[in-house]
């Protein structure tokens, strides 16, 4: 080791320029210290010291860019990782890595468009056109975190959307109805299967409750709403528009709670 560090002493010594660059490289100055050993060459392209010295500071370089553009795409920068990349393509152009780098760049500046496309759209309440552009970017990457949700928002809302047309075309449909004193579950297993609905009875309502109602070629919306109003009850979608949840009143619940 002390004939190497001798003879490195000497090289350095005998080559001019060459102990300087070595000491910018030392210093962290990667790209000054490849610029003088790029200027020797020049002057003594033969000579094995600079060679080895611009070898090595070439690498640890080039190196230290693709790990940085490494870093920046796993954080999704993609503009500052293609400069990265780009960096290391003005060294070495056929340098596969950081061509790969840069496709990747275009791909992540692909699917922010697509996805600030689709937030656009689904500002504007144009879904179609959103779940568009949020499939193209699931097509190239199934398991983007936010394109998952966006598609799931988008799919919650067309059900909301669609549940009170549905609704409305069961309420719609004629029924007669002639109860006396019969109970509410067996009230609205008829409702039930006129309609095609489901009712769940919370579990505060006695479905043997006793009801009593003539009503003929009315509404099931009217025969509901007078089901409701006449015991002290009321209604909430469940979902999709195929269930009806009867339970009491709020204020009652509350007024009851406070006893």
């Amino acid at each position: 080791m002390l004939l190497a560090t001798a003879g490195m002493l000497c090289a350095c010594a005998g080559t001019p320029g060459l102990r300087e660059g070595e000491a910018m490289v030392a210093r962290g100055e990667l790209e000054a210290g490849l610029a003088v050993f790029e200027r020797l060459l020049t002057q003594a392209p033969r000579n094995p010291e600079v060679r080895s010295a611009w070898l090595r500071t070439r690498e640890h370089l080039l190196s230290s860019r693709l790990a940085e553009a490494d870093r920046l795409l796993a954080n999704t920068q993609a503009k500052r990782a293609e400069l990265a990349c780009q960096s290391v393509l003005a060294i070495a152009p056929s340098h596969e890595r950081a061509r790969e780098g840069l496709r990747t760049c275009d791909t992540l500046v692909r699917h922010a468009g697509w996805l600030a496309d689709a937030h656009a759209a689904m500002a504007s309440g144009d879904t179609m056109r959103a779940r568009q552009q949020l499939q193209a970017l699931v097509s190239e990457n199934p398991v983007h975190p936010e394109a998952l949700a966006l598609l799931e928002t988008i799919a919650a809302r067309e059900a909301a959307d669609a549940m009170p047309a549905r609704l409305s075309a069961a309420m719609r449909k004629p029924i007669t109805l002639e109860f006396r004193d019969g109970t509410l579950r067996q009230i609205f297993d008829v409702i039930a299967r006129v309609s095609g609905l489901n009712f769940v009875f919370d579990r505060e309502v006695r479905s043997d409750q006793k009801a009593t109602i003539y009503l003929k070629d009315t509404s099931i919306e009217a025969a509901v709403h007078y089901l409701l109003l006449t015991n002290q009850l009321e209604q909430r979608v469940l979902d999709a528009g195929t269930v009806l949840f009867i339970r009491p009143p709020l204020p009652s619940r509350r007024n009851t709670s406070r006893r």
